[in-house]
């Protein structure tokens, strides 16, 4: 997050909540396999051949996936709008959870 002021220990503690005990645990791996990269690279052009409106909004502080991945999905969409978020990184609804609201309510107005 970029917005480090905002991460408190209530908002680990619920981060953290689901995967508490062996339930969680077992959740926990079931939520590490479904980030395996390949398979969202597996429907990438699946994703971009999408005929709909699309908006991506983006943390331009993201170092997990650089704003150059939002463009890039972006551009590659058939009818997609970036819209970045310039004081935000990965963590878009906690980090400008404003300024997100906003882009949504904005978006599906349209």
């Amino acid at each position: 997050m970029v917005q480090k002021s905002k991460v408190t220990p209530e908002l680990i503690a619920e981060y953290e909540r689901p995967f508490a005990g062996p339930a969680g645990r077992k959740a926990y791996l079931r939520a590490a396999r479904a980030l395996r990269s390949e398979e969202l690279v597996q429907r990438t052009a699946e994703i971009e051949q999408l005929a709909i409106p699309t908006l991506v909004a983006w943390g331009a502080q993201d170092e997990f996936q650089p704003l150059s991945y939002g463009r890039k999905l972006a551009d590659a969409m058939q009818d997609a709008r970036l819209e970045v978020i310039e004081d935000a990184g990965h963590f878009l609804p906690e980090d400008a959870p404003q300024a997100l609201g906003k882009l949504i309510v904005e978006f599906a107005a349209t």
